[in-house]
């Protein structure tokens, strides 16, 4: 109860912090305690330690680099992102200090770096100023989970956007003046990840992310943001443009099928339909509808990655009506399925948008993410899906359908689905949808169904050295850490640059990495 008042008071509980801070300075010391590596130094890596919405994301980070400086091979520095981010600046004051007396302990062995050392006063440019705000209109609408919601939007994004200046200079300077050659960067979008994320590609350094991905696992991206799988596209080339690709096929088309069949059945990991296929529900039948499949628009997956529009909601709309006013088909609008978890949650009201645009039009027909509807037997009655990232989008050209999208999404440029690039396109594309005249053929199919076994068989992590698993985790040595089978594959791939999803696919086919570096 002390606890719970506390919280409610300052808006953080400042006791569990400094439980956990105390088990992190234990871990450090026993880290100090251990011989060196003697493993020859091939990497210097920056490993961003950040406060991050009062979880302990910043003891991940710390502990991954400690990892990184065991396994050998590389050079770890520490860079404590101390300067204020956020609208709780009690709550980041109070980590920070806690980030600091912990990373003390290490000061011999790793050079530590602190972001406010490098504060500048040079003004940024009107470009930079530009991306800012963008990293600042993003950062809304993660924290207040969605697009739409109104109350105190132009406050937090003006909090953050002044904020950012301040970290986009002083990350900067710093970077211009490193040697790294690999960040390691929580997240990629909230709070100063982006531009960090943005600054670290601008003096070629490879930025290395990771996130939650829920239920106990870790997703991580060698190279770009891990929420929007950046380097399945590396991942995906190795695979399917493998000479050993016909050896690895049976495999592939199993393990793809079998995921796919848990999907539709409702029993995944994720359990992200809210019913079986084939179920008692029957569907409106309906004369060969488009399917506009959405996301959650506050998710990092879905953050910034539209090519034609400047949101999900003005996409939303404008493919709606340019359906409805152009073509005669029917428009099944599906709100993703995950958002009836608390996790999915959104605080957009997409029906209320149709509504409030097209009042009760007779062609268009909104699925909630809580009807009892399977996306999976929408698929089978529909003639083409319009998509923006959502993994329905892959699974979609894998049952044949014609897929149409307009984002920057990880499988847009695979070659199994249409992609525009500019609003004549997207109208193009659109219409060809409607009409119904578009064939499918087996090798993209097959290209479809390889991208979702290592999307959905091969990306996810489930270890329990994961962001939300500190608990866990910290209750163990570094030792018995680096022994996970998934933990070495993990300081593998950011060592060799090498996407996890293409090693743990080695894994599944029984063979040995060779030398696939990206570099």
């Amino acid at each position: 109860m002390l606890k719970i008042r506390i919280k409610e008071f300052i808006g953080f509980n400042p006791i569990v912090a400094i439980v956990g801070a105390i088990r992190m300075w234990r871990t450090t010391r026993a880290y100090c305690e251990d011989p060196i590596s003697s493993t020859p130094e091939e990497l210097t890596i920056a490993v961003l330690v950040a406060p991050w919405m009062g979880t302990n994301v910043h003891w991940y980070s710390l502990t991954m680099g400690l990892l990184l400086a065991r396994r050998g091979g590389c050079s770890v520095e520490l860079i404590v992102d101390d300067l204020p981010m956020g609208n709780s600046p009690l709550r980041h004051f109070f980590t920070v200090a806690l980030i600091n007396w912990v990373v003390k302990q290490v000061r011999h062995r790793h050079r530590i770096i602190r972001l406010s050392e490098f504060k500048s006063s040079i003004p940024i440019s009107e470009a930079a100023a530009i991306r800012i705000k963008t990293h600042a209109q993003l950062n809304a609408v993660w924290l207040l989970r969605g697009e739409t919601l109104v109350d105190g939007r132009a406050r937090y994004e003006a909090t953050i956007e002044s904020q950012l200046n301040a970290s986009y200079a002083a990350i900067d300077k710093l970077l211009k003046v490193s040697n790294y050659q690999v960040a390691l960067i929580p997240g990629g979008i909230w709070g100063s990840s982006g531009a960090w994320v943005e600054l670290s590609r601008k003096y070629d350094i490879r930025t290395t992310t990771f996130d939650s991905g829920g239920c106990g696992s870790l997703m991580l991206a060698v190279d770009g943001i891990a929420s929007q799988q950046s380097d399945l596209p590396c991942a995906f080339d190795l695979v399917r443009n493998s000479e050993r690709w016909s050896d690895w096929r049976p495999t592939v088309v199993e393990m793809a099928s079998a995921e796919i069949s848990l999907r539709k059945d409702g029993t995944d990991t994720f359990s992200s339909q809210v019913i079986g296929s084939a179920s008692k529900v029957k569907m409106v039948a309906l004369d060969s509808p488009v399917l506009i499949a959405l996301n959650s628009s506050w998710d990092s997956a879905a953050l910034g990655l539209h090519q034609v529009f400047k949101n999900s909601t003005e996409w939303l709309i404008y493919t709606t009506r340019y359906l409805l006013d152009n073509t005669s088909a029917h428009i099944i609008v599906r709100q993703h399925p995950a958002e009836r978890l608390e996790m999915g949650r959104t605080t957009d009201d997409y029906n209320k948008v149709l509504e409030d645009n097209f009042g009760s039009h007779p062609r268009l027909h909104f699925i909630s993410a809580w009807d009892e509807v399977n996306s999976y037997d929408l698929l089978s009655s529909v003639s083409a899906v319009v998509a923006y990232t959502t993994t329905l989008g892959i699974e979609a050209a894998a049952f044949g359908k014609f897929v149409v999208t307009e984002s920057n999404s990880y499988y847009a440029d695979l070659g199994f689905i249409k992609k525009a690039n500019t609003m004549e396109q997207y109208e193009e594309l659109l219409y060809e949808a409607a009409a119904n005249r578009q064939s499918v053929s087996e090798a993209i199919k097959e290209s479809a169904l390889c991208c979702y076994y290592l999307t959905q068989c091969c990306g996810w992590i489930f270890t329990h050295f994961n962001p939300e698993g500190y608990q866990d985790y910290s209750e163990l040595q570094l030792s018995e850490i680096e022994k996970f089978d998934e933990v070495k594959m993990v300081l593998e791939a950011i060592v060799t640059n090498t996407p996890f999803s293409f090693l743990r696919h080695l894994n599944h086919v029984n063979e040995r990495p060779t030398q696939v570096a990206t570099d």
